[in-house]
């Protein structure tokens, strides 16, 4: 989708709307149409990581800081380049939870669930992730042993 905005998009446009000026916002807002797929794709992956593994709280922290970053970025895009600064601003805020979320799963490797399994016991092993899950849900998933 990234390669049809970016190769295809002014014909696009074209077919869309004979109004110049519709046309002169539209092409101003090809180069984020082009970018949103790639970015976008890490910010959602991210999201059903964090749904799976039931890290509600960090995503809710990635959003957080993503939100910042979207605040601090508006007001200078805006005045720099105009509306499509807003698009801009949007993108930023997308790469933040992207970036944020691998930061989040790169520091919490391995410490998915505090609970031991018993060697090679795969019912034990299923029954772990579903004790993380229950605990987790509590509030209690660091404390139990």
């Amino acid at each position: 989708m990234a390669v049809a905005f970016a190769v295809a998009g002014k014909g696009i446009v074209r077919l869309s709307t004979d109004l110049p000026e519709v046309r002169a916002a539209a092409f101003a807002q090809l180069v984020p149409a082009a970018l949103l797929p790639v970015v976008a794709l890490w910010a959602f992956a991210f999201d059903d990581v964090f749904f799976g593994a039931v890290r509600a709280v960090d995503l809710r922290n990635t959003v957080a800081v993503a939100l910042a970053v979207f605040l601090v970025r508006l007001v200078p895009l805006q005045a720099l380049v105009g509306n499509p600064g807003l698009s801009l601003a949007f993108l930023a805020f997308l790469a933040a939870r992207g970036t944020g979320g691998r930061r989040v799963v790169a520091l919490t490797r391995g410490m998915a669930c505090p609970h031991r399994e018993p060697a090679g016991a795969v019912r034990a092993r299923r029954s772990r992730w579903v004790r993380c899950a229950v605990a987790s849900r509590r509030g209690r998933a660091r404390s139990l042993g």
